[in-house]
């Protein structure tokens, strides 16, 4: 493959923006970064293998090892950190930040993870916010929960609208609805 009409790229490592025909303001550093780019701009891609499989997707930032690897069309997205959002392929607007944060989201939309392992299980959950290593972690579909504290709301998988603050915070919650609870262990086996 060759460059052929993009244009303002930088590439520092083998394989990195191997593919690229039409991408434009991209920036790979790290083994095979930004590797299947054939299209795609202002992308940010440092680390082994970040945004491995991203084509034509525009203004990501994935910094960490597989960090976004599998994103292909996805667009706006921040993942720092090993792993960072790996699996996502098109959901849209998502932010994580620490090791494997959101790591295997597909196609959620609109989730925001910080720390160790947050929302580590999402897949097509939305509008999730979790702040604290292993919150949220179980969670898969999901959506519009609030998690702040360490493990806070950890075994969600389905559950919705509830909100935890605290250190193990409804963190054996598995379905439950429209919750909330503040303080250290509030609720943990709800």
């Amino acid at each position: 493959h060759s460059n052929t009409t993009g244009f303002s790229n930088i590439a520092v490592g083998r394989n990195a923006l191997l593919c690229s025909t039409t991408a434009r303001c991209n920036v790979a550093v790290g083994y095979a970064a930004l590797r299947f780019a054939t299209g795609g701009e202002c992308n940010v891609a440092v680390g082994t293998a970040t945004l491995f499989y991203n084509t034509t997707g525009t203004r990501n930032v994935a910094i960490g090892h597989k960090a976004l690897q599998q994103n292909t069309i996805g667009c706006r997205y921040t993942a720092v950190g090993a792993g960072a959002l790996r699996r996502n392929t098109t959901g849209i607007h998502n932010e994580a930040v620490g090791y494997y944060t959101l790591a295997n989201n597909t196609t959620g939309i609109r989730n925001t993870g910080a720390g160790f392992e947050a929302l580590y299980c999402n897949t097509t959950g939305i509008q999730n916010a979790s702040f604290g290593a292993y919150s949220l972690f179980d969670n898969t579909t999901g959506n519009c929960n609030a998690a702040l504290g360490v493990r806070a709301l950890q075994n969600n998988t389905t559950g919705y609208r509830n909100t935890a603050l605290g250190f193990y915070t409804m963190a054996a919650n598995t379905t439950g609805v429209r919750n909330v609870a503040l303080g250290r262990s509030s609720m943990i086996f709800n």
